[in-house]
Order: C-alpha cells, then sequence, then structure tokens
C-alpha cells in the first residue's frame, strides 16, 4: 500500500478517534500531517521511507560504479573519502536555518550517509572472509572511538 494512503489512514483514523473521545484538540497540528506527506518530520518515522525511496532510486548508479571499480580497496577507498566528505558536511549546518536546515538535514544528509551504507553493502557479497572480518573490526572501532 502506498505511503500517502497508510497516513491518510491513519491520520482519518486518529481524526475519528479524536471526533469519538471529545478530546479538545486533535494530537496533530496541520503542519504535523504536511510534513508528513513530505517526508519530513511530522508524526516520527516517515523520514526512513524517504530514505527508502532515495536509495532504491540511488541504487541502479551505485550497482553501476560497483561494477565500474574492480578494485576493492580502491571501491572501499573512494566511500571512506565520500564518507569523510560527508562527516564534514555535518559541521556545515550553521550555515542554514529554518526550512533550509531541515531540508538541509533530513533530505540531504541522510540520504548522503544512507547511500554510502548502501554501496558498502553492495560489495560486502563479493569481500573475502578476511575481508569481512577487516570490515567489522574497523566498524567497530569506529563505533566505539
Amino acid at each position: 500500500m502506498p505511503t500517502w494512503k497508510i497516513l491518510t489512514l491513519f491520520f482519518c483514523l486518529m481524526f475519528l478517534g479524536y471526533l469519538i473521545t471529545g478530546s479538545e484538540k486533535f494530537v496533530f497540528s496541520l503542519k504535523d500531517i504536511i510534513s508528513s506527506y513530505f517526508f519530513i518530520k511530522g508524526i516520527g518515522f516517515v523520514w526512513i521511507i524517504m530514505v527508502f525511496l532515495v536509495i532504491s532510486f540511488a541504487n541502479p548508479l551505485l550497482l553501476k560504479i560497483s561494477k565500474k571499480i574492480q578494485n576493492t580497496k580502491i571501491y572501499f577507498f573512494i566511500y571512506l573519502m565520500i564518507y569523510f566528505v560527508y562527516l564534514g558536511l555535518t559541521e556545515l549546518d550553521f550555515l542554514f536555518e529554518g526550512k533550509a536546515l531541515t531540508l538541509y538535514n533530513n533530505i540531504f544528509l541522510y540520504n548522503i550517509g544512507y547511500m554510502v551504507m548502501a554501496a558498502i553493502g553492495i560489495r560486502l557479497k563479493l569481500l573475502t572472509q578476511k575481508q569481512l572480518r577487516l570490515m567489522v573490526a574497523a566498524f567497530f572501532m569506529v563505533f566505539v572511538f
């Protein structure tokens, strides 16, 4: 079922519950409802649908890049550099405010990080056991420190 249908059903049921219970105020503001349909903040957890959507559009390109770059070390090095650029971009949010900041953080930055992870995941199946252990150790070190 498309996300917009699920959201519409959800909001209609919530509004019906509001009418039945006679509550003083509806749980969600108009801003919450509209931003949910645009996958920005809203009721929460709809941002992951935006990530799935962007990754599904990016996957053909990521697969093409994976096939084009045969050398695994170069492939991971490129994505490591993209990740470092991404980390630098996360520090630039002071340049934005209001809606621009929301778009920068919730659309641009989230999706870059997830695309890097998707690109790494695409290549994982081609790694040897030794390379996988090294990758797990590297991710563990990043996570711990």
